[in-house]
C-alpha cells in the first residue's frame, strides 16, 4: 500500500464523484472540505477493507470512512448470497473519538443525513497532558474497547487539550499536537494494522521512535501525510 501512495496523485482519485454525492453541508467554524484528502482517504478504505477503523477527532472524514466501508460492506454481501443483512458482526465500524459535544452532535448529524449512522459510532472523551518514557504527549480519558486494524489520526485540536505537565501545556501555539494513545493499542495490533497521519509530521516521527515492533511509514511531503504498516508474519 506504501509503494501504491507514492505513486497516487491528486487527479487520480476516482472517487470525488462519489464524494460529491453525500450530503456534507459546512457550518460556521467548521473546516472546509479538502476533496483531495478525503478522496485519498475514501481510496484507503476501499483498497485494504479494514473492519474496524478507529478515528481520532470526527467530522468530514467520519463521514467518508463510513461510506467507503458500507460500499466496501454492500460489494461483500452481494458476492455473498447466503449473507445474513441482520448480522451486525459482519459490518465493518469506524470508532470515532471526539473531545466536543458540538461536532460530536454535528458529525451524527452529517451521518444521518448520508443513512451511515451503521458504519460509524463517535465517543465523547476528555484529552488531557501527560507523558510516555518521559516524553511529554497527551491522553484520551477513555479509549474504544476494540483492536482497530486500520487507525486515522487527525485529532484532537490542541486547544481541547486539557492541563500541564510542569507547566507545559498544548494551549502554546508553537507546541504540535503529540497524540499517544497508538502506543497503548501497540502490543495487541494484529499483523496487517495501517495507520494515516493526516499532516501532525512531528506527530507522526514521535509514534514512529516509540513503536517497538516492526512499523515501515512513509511520509508524503506533497500530500502532508504518513503511512504506517504493520509488517509481521500473520498468527497462523
Amino acid at each position: 500500500m506504501i509503494k501504491e501512495i507514492q505513486r497516487l496523485n491528486a487527479q487520480s482519485f476516482f472517487t470525488k464523484k462519489k464524494l460529491n454525492r453525500l450530503k456534507l453541508s459546512n457550518t460556521k467554524r467548521e473546516i472546509l472540505l479538502n476533496k483531495n484528502d478525503l478522496g485519498l482517504l475514501y481510496y484507503i478504505i476501499c483498497k485494504i477493507k479494514p473492519k474496524t477503523v478507529l478515528e481520532f477527532g470526527s467530522g468530514y472524514s467520519t463521514v467518508v470512512i463510513a461510506a467507503a466501508l458500507k460500499e466496501n460492506f454492500l460489494k461483500q454481501r452481494n458476492k455473498s448470497p447466503g449473507w445474513n443483512n441482520s448480522s451486525q458482526e459482519k459490518m465493518p465500524k469506524c470508532f470515532s473519538l471526539e473531545t466536543s459535544k458540538k461536532w460530536l452532535r454535528n458529525t451524527n448529524d452529517k451521518l444521518k443525513a448520508n443513512n451511515l449512522s451503521d458504519f460509524a459510532e463517535i465517543s465523547l472523551s476528555k484529552c488531557v497532558v501527560s507523558e510516555f518514557q518521559g516524553q511529554t504527549c497527551h491522553f484520551y480519558k477513555s479509549l474504544p474497547d476494540i483492536v482497530p486494524d486500520f487507525v486515522y489520526l487527525d485529532g484532537p485540536d490542541p486547544m481541547d487539550v486539557k492541563g500541564s505537565i510542569n507547566g507545559i501545556s498544548m494551549q502554546n501555539c508553537k507546541r504540535t499536537v503529540m497524540s499517544a494513545d497508538m502506543l497503548k493499542y501497540e502490543s495487541t495490533l494484529l499483523p496487517g494494522f495501517s495507520m494515516l497521519v493526516d499532516g501532525r509530521t512531528n506527530n507522526a516521527r514521535f509514534l514512529h521512535r516509540m513503536f517497538t515492533r516492526r512499523f515501515s511509514s512513509f511520509h508524503c511531503k506533497e500530500k502532508d501525510i504518513t503511512f504506517f504498516q504493520l509488517n509481521e508474519r500473520p498468527l497462523r
